[in-house]
């Protein structure tokens, strides 16, 4: 609760909770009440009031010879410290002891001549260059970092004379027309990759712009598109199963393949028949299982059976048979969920359980 005070100095009234006042009560020097500091100040000075009576002693300024006060712990301490004869404590103020040190300065010259106007000046610093701000600032900053390259060019062309313009000519005219090794196509991409000038490439508006004006308005021929479709499937039967099942993957975890509505309609009913079986059903659609270069929708954890979801739209020219004979050369049993089914829960309840039991 607070309690209702009387300020001692200006005689307004003011509020304090009672646990504030206990601990102001606690460690207050004086009877009084304060609404605030500068109160409590002008109070203190009005009726000469202080705290502790501080022992003074008299001395005399060094710069100006006026006499102020100085307290006599601090005397004391110069004295144990042996620094009683410093400059410490023998001034009145701060500028006095500022004019006393630029007086009794000792400064050191040092001829130097201007590098702009060719003047010569005394300066403090043995490293100064220009005699004025004016000279300084026509000076060229890139002056000497461009000086500076001419001459390690030159040094580099002397030591290394492959990195002339002449030998370069050479090198690569002997390269033309030779085709590189695997190897060195592989070291290529190792040094493109990890280079940060390719990758800032990429992030350059105006390089991007540059390849998106060139191709736009270009469409490939029927004869192109053939090439290219040929090309693929050449490379994908190369393949062996287990570079297809790695090269799916990644795609998949690339595009960050998550569950879609229908999927996830079928994976509540697979919650509902499979956790009272003591059974746990895995989305592994996002990659996380590749089968022949085939991703699987769910699987029955610690089993072979799995389920797929056949949408009507995207997989009506597909023939499932195809799809189970596929998984069951790997050793799986496959069960084939069509999208109109997942309408009638009951009758894809009893076809889900006669599957998994």
């Amino acid at each position: 609760m607070p309690v209702d005070l009387t300020c001692a100095n200006c005689g307004k009234t003011f509020q304090m909770e009672e646990k504030k006042l206990e601990k102001f009560n606690k460690r207050k020097s004086l009877p009084w009440y304060f609404c605030s500091n500068s109160c409590r100040m002008s109070y203190m000075n009005k009726h000469n009031i202080s705290k502790e009576k501080k022992e003074v002693v008299k001395r005399t300024c060094l710069n100006c010879g006026a006499e102020f006060e100085v307290e006599k712990k601090y005397i004391d301490a110069l004295k144990r410290n042996g620094q009683e004869n410093s400059n410490a404590r023998q001034f009145c103020s701060h500028k006095c002891a500022v004019e006393h040190r630029e007086k009794h300065r000792v400064v050191v010259r040092h001829k130097r001549i201007c590098k702009t106007c060719g003047k010569e000046f005394d300066a403090t610093r043995k490293d100064a260059n220009y005699c004025s701000k004016e000279c300084s600032s026509k000076r060229k900053p890139y002056e000497r970092s461009v000086e500076w390259r001419k001459k390690k060019s030159e040094e580099m062309t002397k030591h290394n004379p492959a990195k002339t313009k002449e030998a370069r000519k050479k090198m690569s005219d002997t390269r033309k027309g030779k085709p590189h090794s695997e190897e060195h196509n592989k070291n290529i991409g190792i040094a493109l990759k990890n280079s940060e000038a390719f990758h800032a490439l990429f992030k350059n508006e105006e390089y991007l712009k540059k390849i998106a004006n060139s191709l736009t308005g270009t469409e490939r021929s029927e004869e192109v598109c053939k090439k290219i479709s040929e090309s693929l499937k050449h490379t994908w039967a190369s393949y062996s199963s287990e570079q297809k099942d790695a090269l799916v993957a990644k795609i998949m975890k690339g595009n960050a393949m998550s569950p879609n509505k229908q999927e996830m309609r079928l994976f509540k009913v697979l919650v509902e028949i499979c956790i009272p079986l003591g059974l746990t059903p895995l989305f592994v659609g996002d990659g996380s299982l590749v089968i022949n270069g085939r991703c699987p929708d769910f699987i029955i954890k610690g089993s072979n059976k799995l389920i797929e979801l056949f949408g009507t739209y995207w997989h009506k020219n597909e023939d499932q048979e195809e799809r189970i004979n596929l998984f069951k050369d790997s050793g799986y049993r496959t069960l084939i969920v069509w999208e109109n089914e997942l309408d009638n829960e009951s009758l894809l309840k009893a076809k889900i359980l006669s599957f998994v039991q």
